[in-house]
């Protein structure tokens, strides 16, 4: 069986963007920012920081399904793309002193991303034989 490069490279480009998209899902809120809010407040945000990851969880799935369905490569390609570009703007949007209500959007648009990422990772490679874990 010849080896196809093409095939390889796809499927460790996969691997690679589901684990960041993991990362950018799972990633533990931490305590570095300059936030001017009383302690309990921020509790209460860190509180409901699972309901972020299930959105992202969402729309992970939404995402493989449609490029299941209706897309191809290119489209799952510009998936982790805009995925990649929204987790460094966040990035940088972060750097500054913010509110938690800009805080909570933020981690909205994150989980968001990383699901596009995640979707996108699983579904070129649904039933090839580069397959990394099916959607």
């Amino acid at each position: 069986m010849p080896t196809d490069v093409r095939s390889i490279t796809g499927a460790l480009a996969a691997l690679l963007s589901g684990i960041l998209a993991a990362v950018a899902l799972t990633s533990p809120a931490r305590m570095r920012w300059p936030v001017t809010e009383p302690q309990s407040k921020i509790d209460q945000w860190i509180s409901s920081q699972p309901t972020s990851v299930v959105v992202g969880a969402i729309v992970a799935v939404g995402a493989c399904v449609y490029l299941q369905h209706r897309g191809s490569r290119r489209r799952a390609w510009a998936f982790v793309y805009t995925g990649v570009v929204v987790l460094i703007l966040i990035r940088f949007l972060v750097a500054e002193e913010v509110g938690l209500d800009l805080l909570s959007v933020l981690g909205f648009a994150k989980t968001i991303a990383a699901g596009l990422i995640l979707g996108a990772a699983l579904s070129p490679h649904r039933g090839t034989a580069a397959s990394v874990v099916p959607c």
